[in-house]
């Protein structure tokens, strides 16, 4: 006998025996909160299947962006830059126009159009030489000479 078959039973004998009020109010109670939560369960188990395939492919999707290397348009070379789809006359622009504070500079300086940006923002990233190990210990932006 299943579990929710015996809280049923036991649920019909209380009600059986109204003697005792508070205990009822329970019962009815704990009825409700099981057919409420046992349809849940039902339709969890139903949809398992496609909530399971649809979990995987996020994570692939995840896992494809996270092994693909994001491009540093303060470091990269013209072949990087082409390789995410910027055409060849914009990566150009994009080495002269060095450096950048960030990558939505490219639209500000009218590197790139709006859609053009859009297309590729993912894949891009504008980090200035040596900016990290500097922010770590709290000194501050690099100084040009920095490696």
């Amino acid at each position: 006998m299943s579990f929710v078959a015996s809280l049923r039973r036991m649920a019909v004998s209380a009600l059986l025996t109204v003697s005792n009020f508070p205990n009822l109010v329970r019962v009815v109670m704990l009825c409700g909160l099981l057919l409420f939560t046992g349809g849940t369960f039902a339709q969890a188990g139903g949809d398992q299947s496609s909530a399971t395939q649809s979990s995987q492919a996020g994570r692939k999707s995840a896992e494809e962006k996270s092994s693909s290397k994001k491009v540093n348009v303060n470091s990269a070379t013209k072949e990087e830059l082409t390789a995410t789809g910027i055409d060849e006359a914009a990566a150009q622009k994009i080495i002269d126009g060095r450096p950048y504070k960030t990558k939505r500079d490219l639209v500000i300086k009218h590197i790139l159009s709006e859609d053009e940006y859009n297309k590729v923002k993912d894949m891009l990233v504008a980090r200035r030489r040596g900016e990290n190990h500097r922010k770590k210990n709290g000194q501050g932006p690099c100084p040009p000479d920095c490696k």
